[in-house]
């Protein structure tokens, strides 16, 4: 975990006693073959449980307790950061925390401030890392095959979107913002990030839990392949996300070809069955979908 500190005069009474190997740790990030460097200290300080933080009035719940070392106090780093409206990261390979020091709400930008309209060609998802966060992002091609970022997921990484020129999708409306553009904003280029999640077959962008990444895997496969009359009807994923709701899903594939959205419900198996527990373990169901083509049929409009 983090520490975040500020000097101020304070009691040192012994309650509790630690022996750190460092100020910054990071959850279990750090190895132990981190704490072998010959940079690192270690020092005695001291937890104060009794210790109370206040931010605007209002008293702050810790998941840690404050630490006093040499007459100053400090916080966990992540947790002021999130007090504060900022993103911390802590990045491994490269032993850095990286603080993004604003973050941006994703309502939709008023009417004004859109530029443009662009068609998409071809959605595709892909897994960036940027400021020591990974990222899994929705991007399209227009017809002039221009990459396109969805301004949500740019605000998500923490880019100030402000001033740049916006465009609105016309199929799926949502509003995009060009690579060039945010080429003005970000700090540094996002880099491919080529992990694959082998628990999962379809890429899940913010979806942690894995009995809801197992829900929505099934129901990814329950739609997969199916006939409607004469019709054979085939899904190829592209991403899963939280929608606005909770428990609620989108699911964005392409089915024979064209480019669709479901909208997902689940609930819990024990709110379904009565409190009970299912004994496989599931802990949600589908309960409920909604389905819409974005693309045309129109024989004339391609897709890749």
């Amino acid at each position: 975990m983090s520490y975040f500190g500020y000097r101020g005069e304070s009691v040192m009474k012994k309650r509790t006693v630690l022996a750190l190997s460092a100020f910054i740790t990071i959850g279990a990030s750090f190895t132990a073959g981190v704490y072998a460097q010959d940079v690192i200290q270690k020092v005695e300080a001291y937890l104060r449980p009794d210790f109370k933080v206040v931010l605007n009035g209002q008293q702050v719940n810790l998941n840690a307790p404050p630490l006093v070392y040499d007459n100053s106090s400090y916080l966990p780093l992540k947790l002021v950061g999130q007090l504060l409206g900022a993103q911390v990261n802590w990045d491994s390979q490269s032993q850095t925390i990286h603080i993004v020091n604003r973050i941006y709400s994703e309502q939709a930008e008023t009417p004004e401030e859109i530029t443009d309209e662009v068609t998409m060609i071809t959605p595709r998802v892909e897994t960036v890392k940027y400021l020591g966060r990974t990222y899994t992002l929705l991007k399209i091609y227009d017809n002039k095959w221009t990459t396109l970022y969805r301004l949500s997921d740019a605000r998500k990484m923490g880019i100030d979107t402000k001033g740049l020129r916006l465009s609105k999708e016309k199929y799926t409306e949502d509003i995009y913002v060009s690579e060039e553009e945010l080429k003005k904003a970000w700090k540094e280029t996002p880099e491919p990030s080529y992990t694959y999640d082998y628990t999962s077959p379809v890429p899940m962008g913010q979806i942690s839990d894995l009995k809801v990444i197992d829900a929505l895997n099934d129901f990814a496969k329950s739609v997969s392949k199916y006939k409607i009359g004469d019709k054979e009807y085939y899904t190829e994923p592209i991403l899963m996300e939280p929608a606005e709701k909770v428990n609620q899903f989108y699911y964005w594939c392409r089915v024979n070809g064209k480019f669709s959205k479901y909208v997902i419900t689940l609930i819990p198996f024990s709110e379904l069955h009565g409190g009970r527990l299912d004994p496989n373990g599931v802990q949600y169901l589908p309960n409920g979908y909604t389905y819409k083509q974005l693309e045309p049929d129109d024989p004339e409009y391609y897709s890749y």
